[in-house]
């Protein structure tokens, strides 16, 4: 892993943090720019060290992209009701 990697990963890791619990409401383009930059650093990371994804690789994003949906479908819902119980 390259040092600009590194820094890259700690950045966003804490740039996501903070903003959880600064608790401001979610803006669409955050949700669709965040996962395609960090597809790219890792495509580009793999490529650097010459890597080709085999099948197993695949079907393990596959199945990490479908538990992480799972999730954030989950946990929208959630906050949804949580939100509309709430109200008096």
């Amino acid at each position: 892993m390259s040092m600009l990697t590194i820094v890259a990963v700690v950045g966003i890791v804490i740039y996501v943090v903070s903003r959880q619990v600064l608790g401001e409401p979610l803006r669409g383009e955050r949700l669709l720019t965040l996962p395609p930059i960090l597809a790219a650093v890792g495509v580009i990371d793999l490529a650097e060290h010459g890597h080709r994804p085999g099948s197993s690789d695949i079907v393990l994003i596959v199945l990490g992209l479908l538990v992480a949906a799972t999730i954030g479908v989950k946990r929208g819902l959630s906050m949804r009701r949580f939100v509309t119980g709430c109200q008096p």
